[in-house]
């Protein structure tokens, strides 16, 4: 089994299909000795060249496996030994499996992958400087390993703006499959100011969950995107994470009320009375408010006179909503006003009102 590149040229696809200035009629194998090897993912550098990454089986165990072509399709013999890598990268463990390469800023990259330890899958990452050598700057020798605890494996990456890594994927807990998440220092030690140790781990329905690709945000926070199963089929899955320091949360917006409840008191009958509330976005992702209702059998005796409808706060932004009592008998009067958003625990904020009609 050999490595196989296919291109197809743009301009000429109506005709052929294949690109024939890339080596022999658009298609290149190679040989990585062995008892085979397949790609798994390419990267294209500034200049053109062809990064691709992916495993190389030798003496019954898995590698990672590198090689680099100049942009007609022939191997660039700058790279490795005559194009390729095939050396062992000395992962402890075996069976080493490659998904995708990150191409840093200063040109190096870094294959992320997994590594089987003790019969538990690791995430294990690898970095690689312009020429293919491993970056010795990071991690143990140019590689990283992160366990679980349990079978992980990482099937994505990116880079953040400050140099830290993201690697994503899965770890197996409780008998299925969960998003992962591990971020890194740019030298490869894991970021303990991210989740729990580094580590972030989110479940979606109790069932499989497979994380396929992240990317990182202009504002600096991280979304993955895979298949959840819900309900016996699988959906897209999205999940958004905080991406500074200290990050790893999930964003969700929370919305919160203060004071909790207003209570008028005495008004007299024709009267009225104002009393306000702070509407605030405690959490980490904007809050969109989309009505502010009056609801139960008074709600005729109170209005909204400012700050209500709909609105949207970011994250530890709030707004004023002033509320009137205007008692038309007396009595006891009760009603509820109520915030319609898209907070997923309270998408309904409901705020009590009270007062009592006098003459």
């Amino acid at each position: 089994m050999t490595l196989c590149l296919v291109l197809c040229a743009s301009a000429s696809f109506a005709q052929s299909g294949l690109d024939s200035s890339f080596d022999k009629g658009g298609k290149v194998t190679t040989d990585f000795g062995g008892a085979g090897a397949a790609a798994r993912t390419i990267a294209v550098q500034a200049d053109g060249k062809i990064f691709v990454a992916g495993v190389a089986v030798f003496n019954g165990v898995t590698d990672f496996a590198l090689a680099r072509y100049n942009s007609d399709g022939t191997l660039d013999a700058s790279l490795g030994t005559g194009g390729i890598v095939t050396t062992a990268l000395d992962f402890p463990g075996s069976f080493d499996r490659v998904f995708t390469l990150v191409k840093q800023p200063d040109g190096k990259f870094v294959a992320v992958g997994s590594t089987v330890i003790n019969l538990f899958a690791n995430f294990a990452l690898a970095r690689f400087n312009a020429n293919g050598t491993l970056d010795t700057t990071f991690g143990t020798g140019g590689i990283v390993t992160t366990g679980f605890g349990v079978s992980a494996e990482a099937t994505s990456g990116a880079v953040q703006a400050d140099g830290k890594i993201v690697a994503a994927g899965y770890a197996n807990l409780d008998g299925a499959d969960d998003f992962a998440l591990v971020r890194y220092n740019s030298n490869g030690t894991i970021d303990a100011s991210f989740g729990t140790s580094g580590r972030v781990t989110t479940d979606f329905a109790g069932a499989e969950d497979h994380p396929t690709s992240v990317a990182i945000q202009p504002d600096g926070n991280i979304v993955v995107a895979g298949g959840a199963d819900i309900g016996g089929r699988f959906d897209f899955a999205l999940v958004r994470y905080v991406g500074g320091s200290g990050g790893g949360v999930l964003t969700a917006p929370d919305i919160d009320t203060a004071p909790t409840t207003l209570a008028y008191g005495n008004v007299t009958k024709g009267s009225f009375r104002n009393l306000g509330l702070t509407v605030s976005n405690t959490g980490t992702a904007t809050l969109n408010v989309t009505s502010s209702t009056l609801l139960g059998p008074d709600a005729a005796q109170f209005s909204i006179v400012d700050g209500g409808g709909a609105f949207s706060l970011e994250p530890g932004a709030s707004r004023v909503v002033t509320v009137r009592f205007t008692p038309t008998s007396v009595g006891s009067k009760a009603a509820t006003l109520r915030f319609a958003s898209n907070d997923t625990d309270e998408s309904a904020k409901d705020v009590p009102l009270s007062g009592r009609g006098r003459r």
